[in-house]
């Protein structure tokens, strides 16, 4: 044995990078588990034990499987990266469930597949080169997963004779009926005659992806009743998708940038997951909204708003949701959606949108009047003009009556004016009918962030004013405003909260205030009631059925059996379960497989589980199991919130769902000598830069055994051309030239030296751009800046462990202390912050609630975890009297609130607890060695 690395474990053996005489193996008769990594054996394949279960040989040398090779009680065979061109199994392999040949660019045809009876699991993803599979493969019974991932040449191959001498092209195989995850994604399928996508016979199929491929449309799949999760992205001639099978829970449209229309086998949208980012010609998704340029309606479908068609060439930029907007035509749109018109002017006068009520507020009230003709009321129109300032912007409409008519409206896309520039949003609401004469009618525009309300307006709407008996006849269907099933969107008060956004997501980002739904709603009504809040409304619990392909594995990796099929969850979806129990027949054994729970969580795909601190971008066929390993260890153990993927973890859609990335701090760009190569990093980058042009995302690229030159001028391995591949355009290509320029513009750091200094340089760059933001204190207010360098002092310089802020309610206790919890995060190995504690216990429950939450966020919160500590196993007065921490309690009402908080252990004594209160203090810290400075907020 020469040049080699051996790990040597009871039953396994591991080798990597050498050449290895079969002689050595001859012994081992008891061998279950053999890995090998780019291994040349040399000598009769006799040697190999009788008893070997699991055969990993990366890079094997073979052209063909030797006939003497013993195989007989394989169960698991992962070939990946080898050079095999023929695959044909010597004998009947009975035992045989998973074979993996990834990335065998040589592989021409696979043979006799009836040999392999149980197989369960085939991969055969990047397989360039294979033009044939045995037509047998249409009776295996057991097999569930097939991965034809990137085989661009299967279809160009299979061609046959005809009776007239001619050459006809058809398929010489079918799925097997078994199927339940197929993987047919970039594989240059057009849609013919010759060879269907209906799957007419695969009712058992789960899981379709058929990415990246050249159809123009697919047939009816509303016979598959069993389809979970069908992935349609980069489909870039596709134009519609018709009648797909209520029973869909995720559907995936990335980039199909031709798809116009999406309908459903029932009218009423239900999937818990939709990514359509990129679909820039969508105009229709039924059950959800309608987004049609105006100079496409008829005037019928504008009702009495045709006299809009007179501006239907002005330019309105939609903003909102920048799925739907992103690359969209700025031409005047119509949204329809819950039954609403809405659409978004330039700032025009029209005589038109002369309202009937107007006011220069934001909100107005009328009573509804009775009309002299007796006219029919059908609904009303509201307008308002404003103007945005920031990127972020957050408002609603609400309508309600003193009939109970209560309905809170968030548009999924509205207009964004020009800096300085007034803009108009326009509606209509059928609502005629739940109106009466005498009604009181409010009507308000509440803007929580970024929007100015410069006046509003309501107009009344009869019928004979031109409007035909069906205004909306063409977005009718199981959503009418209080006319059909809306409980999705009804809260606990009974309001209708008709919105697509889970605005939660712009609390955490510090977006919005956590009393902003309050504010919307009135009332006692909790914004945690909306968190979560779906394109379907309130959240669900998960589908049973979609459980078990959440946790799929089928990618073999290393000798351990904890690893045996790791891979990144095929669904994306965040309301499923993360565990699901994996029986495997290697050794005998049963694996508890944990999806999200594994040591590393290196493929958790859910950013809405929390926001990742980095986001890791790299190739890793020259990098794994070196740098970026060590690189991703480095961080984790710095407490750097760290997603990484890998390309044997690979993503069902073929990339990283942009959420992850918008869902992160801060990329890591990799660049090594085959970043190049992979479309799925050069796709991730383009995402990164878009999140660093418009949201001011850090990005730190790191050359990692390149020249930055070579980047730059994109020369040697970072020439990039077009290729056959559908997904290598020129259109792309230029996309990401443009992109590795743009990154090699930033600069970055480059590997010279040792391996751990540069990990640690990269690891403190993370950390201080992550932890420096600087803390504005708001102008014009009285005495602040005063106080806060007061307070700062104190923390830097006082023994003390407490600082009790009292004074009276609006005197700015709680503005005060936010102001220093967040100037001095970085300062502090952890933190918490327990805001409005008094009004949210009601009870001891209610403590113990929020005890909870306080031990998460300082263990586990968006600041720092804290290494080593566990939340499962650790007290929070085992961390409080560890760890250096920072904390502030908001509105302590009694000492017993207190007390249920922290616990009767002693603090740390470089911790500081910031109190504010508006009692009086006085024997709070008579009894307990907990040292206390009282600050009190006057007038000065």
């Amino acid at each position: 044995m020469q040049n080699t690395t051996t790990k040597w474990r009871t039953q396994n053996i591991f080798v990597e990078h050498s050449e290895l005489k079969t002689d050595a193996l001859k012994k081992m008769d008891k061998l279950k588990l053999l890995h090998l990594s780019h291994v040349q054996l040399e000598g009769s394949y006799e040697n190999f034990s009788e008893d070997l279960r699991w055969l990993c040989w990366f890079g094997s040398q073979l052209r063909t499987i030797p006939s003497d090779l013993s195989m007989e009680n394989l169960v698991a065979m992962d070939m990946s990266y080898s050079n095999l061109e023929v695959f044909d199994p010597p004998m009947v392999l009975q035992s045989l469930r998973i074979l993996n040949l990834k990335d065998s660019h040589n592989l021409l045809e696979i043979r006799n597949m009836s040999r392999i009876p149980h197989l369960e699991t085939l991969i055969l993803w990047n397989c360039h080169s294979l033009v044939h599979i045995c037509e047998t493969i249409e009776d295996l019974t057991s097999l569930a997963l097939l991965n034809l991932t990137g085989c661009i040449n299967l279809l160009i191959g299979l061609k046959v004779s005809t009776s007239d001498g001619g050459v006809a092209k058809q398929p010489t195989f079918s799925f097997p009926h078994s199927l339940r995850r197929l993987f047919f994604n970039e594989c240059n399928i057009e849609f013919t005659d010759s060879f269907c996508l209906s799957f007419s016979v695969h009712i058992s199929l789960q899981y379709l992806n058929l990415g990246n491929n050249l159809f123009e449309f697919l047939p009816c799949y509303d016979h598959l009743k069993n389809l979970r999760v069908l992935d349609l992205s980069f489909c870039s001639r596709l134009k519609w998708l018709l009648c797909l099978p209520s029973t869909l829970a995720e559907l995936y449209i990335y980039y199909c940038t031709s798809l116009e229309r999406v309908t459903f086998e029932s009218p009423r949208f239900t999937l818990q997951e939709f990514g359509y980012e990129g679909c820039s010609s969508l105009c229709e998704i039924e059950g959800f909204i309608k987004l049609f340029h105006i100079a496409k309606l008829e005037d019928n479908d504008l009702g009495h708003m045709k006299w809009l068609k007179e501006y239907q060439n002005y330019k309105v930029r939609l903003v909102g949701d920048d799925e739907l907007t992103k690359g969209r035509s700025s031409s005047l749109q119509m949204l329809y959606e819950f039954d609403i018109m809405s659409t978004s002017l330039p700032d025009i006068k029209d005589p038109n949108m002369k309202p009937n009520y107007a006011s220069k507020l934001s909100f107005l009230s009328f009573n509804v009047p009775s009309d002299p003709t007796s006219r029919r009321l059908k609904g009303l129109d509201v307008t308002f003009r404003y103007t945005i300032s920031g990127d972020e912007c957050a408002w609603f409409c609400k309508i309600c009556t003193t009939k109970g008519v209560d309905l809170i409206y968030n548009p999924k896309v509205f207009g964004k004016p020009d800096s300085g520039k007034v803009g108009i949003w326009l509606s209509y609401w059928p609502i005629g009918n739940t109106l009466d004469i005498g009604d009181t009618v409010n009507v308000s525009i509440v803007a929580m962030r970024g929007l100015k309300v410069h006046e509003c307006g309501v107009s009344l709407v009869y019928s004979d004013n031109e409007v035909a008996e069906e205004t909306l006849i063409n977005n009718k269907g199981w959503v009418e405003i209080l006319g059909g099933d809306l409980s999705g969107f009804q809260l606990s008060t009974g309001v209708y909260y008709l919105c697509r956004r889970d605005f939660f997501e712009l609390v955490e980002a510090g977006g919005l205030t956590r009393g902003w739904f309050r504010m919307l709603v009135g009332g006692s009504i909790d914004h945690i009631e909306v968190q979560g809040w779906r394109k379907t409304g309130r959240p669900r619990q998960s589908n049973p059925s979609i459980t078990e392909l959440r946790a799929v594995r089928c990618i073999i990796h290393g000798p351990e059996l904890e690893e045996m099929y790791k891979m990144a969850e095929m669904s994306k979806s965040s309301f499923v379960d993360k565990c699901s129990e994996v029986t495997s027949s290697i050794l005998g054994d049963t694996s508890s497989i944990a999806s999200g729970s594994s040591s590393s969580n290196k493929a958790s795909l859910d950013a809405n589980d929390g926001i990742y601190d980095v986001f890791l971008n790299h190739s890793g066929r020259n990098t794994r199991n070196s740098f970026i390993d060590h690189l991703y260890t480095a961080l984790k153990r710095a407490a750097i919130e760290t997603f990484m993927d890998t390309p044997e973890f690979y993503i069902a859609a073929g990339m990283i769902s942009p959420r992850v990335i918008k869902g992160s701090r801060s990329s890591i760009i990799v660049l090594s000598e085959n970043y190049a190569t992979s479309s799925i990093c050069l796709d991730e980058l383009l995402l990164i830069l878009e999140q660093r042009r418009e949201h001011n995302h850090f990005v730190l690229p790191i050359y990692y055994q390149v020249n930055p030159s070579d980047v730059r001028n994109q020369q040697n391995t970072f020439a990039i051309n077009v290729k056959s591949s559908p997904k290598w355009t020129d259109h792309k290509v230029n996309l990401w030239k443009k992109g590795l320029k743009e990154v090699a513009d930033l600069g970055g750091l480059v590997c010279l030296g040792p391996e751990t200094t540069f990990l640690k340089e990269i690891v403190d760059t993370i950390n201080n751009k992550l932890d420096g933001k600087e803390v504005h204190l708001p102008p014009n207010l009285s005495g602040m800046a005063t106080r806060y360098q007061e307070i700062n002092s104190w923390l830097n310089q006082s023994d003390f462990q407490f600082l009790v802020i009292c004074g009276m309610g609006g005197s700015g206790k709680t503005k005060l202390a936010n102001y220093i919890y967040n100037s001095n995060l970085k300062n502090f190995e952890s933190t918490g912050f327990l805001e409005d504690i008094d009004r949210r216990c009601k009870t001891l429950d209610d403590l113990f609630e929020l005890q909870e939450q306080l031990l998460k966020e300082i263990l586990s919160g968006k600041k720092r975890k804290i290494p080593g500590v566990s939340p499962s196993t650790c007290t929070l007065e085992d961390a409080l009297e560890t760890k250096r921490m920072l904390i502030v309690l908001d509105d302590i009402a009694i000492y017993s609130q207190l007390l249920t908080l922290l616990g009767t252990g002693k603090i740390n004594a470089q911790s500081k607890i910031i109190i504010t209160t508006r009692e009086n203090t006085d024997g709070w810290f008579k009894f307990r060695d907990w040292r206390c400075q009282v600050h009190e907020m006057r007038d000065d």
